[in-house]
């Protein structure tokens, strides 16, 4: 079970970086009217999605990954905490644009943060210590 939790973690983190730098890296990728459609990223939101926050989430995010790999009982808690506070956040910081790639990223990595999440309190429980 380690082993999948491990590729589980591993798959997880390379996406999420990916998904950051994916824009800087491939800026061809976007087309001017996809340009357009992210400039409306954030209106109406309560949280400038633009600000500091989100690089403090997407770092500590990563962070947490890696101490989670290391099996870390505090990683654990502090990727628990992370990924309900963007639950918690997602309605705040207003309309979400993405481009069709981003979205399928973001859903394998939610599937990734999800099950590692399960695997840590269930069955490898005992290697968190």
């Amino acid at each position: 079970m380690q082993h999948y939790f491990q590729k589980i973690v591993f798959s997880s983190l390379i996406l999420y970086v990916f998904l950051l730098v994916n824009p800087i890296l491939f800026p061809r990728e976007y087309s001017t009217e996809i340009i357009n459609a992210y400039s409306w990223s954030g209106y109406g939101g309560l949280l400038n999605p633009r600000g500091i926050l989100p690089y403090l989430l997407s770092i500590s995010m990563v962070a947490s990954l890696i101490g989670i790999s290391l099996y870390d009982r505090r990683a654990r808690k502090a990727l628990l905490f992370l990924y309900t506070l963007n639950l918690i956040l997602l309605p705040l910081w207003g309309i979400h644009v993405s481009g069709p790639l981003d979205g399928l990223l973001s859903s394998l990595i939610n599937v990734g943060l999800v099950s590692t999440l399960v695997l840590s309190y269930t069955s490898l429980d005992s290697f968190f210590d």
